[in-house]
């Protein structure tokens, strides 16, 4: 009876370890994307803020080309 009391410890322990170990590198895992994640939220709000603003100037542009801006503009026959 010891002895097999003596296995089932050491099998315990053996598994108790490699759980946490497993649980270790899950949680580095985990962080790691989350890092990731966050560095590409940033790179994609960069991105859409940069694109709307490309955007507004492109709509200025197009704005000033068709017009002169005065007002008194003679219709085109």
């Amino acid at each position: 009876i010891t002895e097999l009391k003596a296995k089932n410890f050491t099998a315990e322990t053996e598994l108790r370890n490699k759980m946490k170990t497993m649980e270790k590198e899950y949680d580095a895992k985990i962080s790691g994307m989350q890092q990731k994640i966050s560095s590409l939220l940033k790179e994609v709000a960069a991105l859409s803020k940069s694109n709307k603003r490309g955007d507004r100037l492109a709509a200025t542009k197009n704005e000033a080309g068709t017009n002169s801006g005065s007002g008194t503009d003679s219709p085109v026959p």
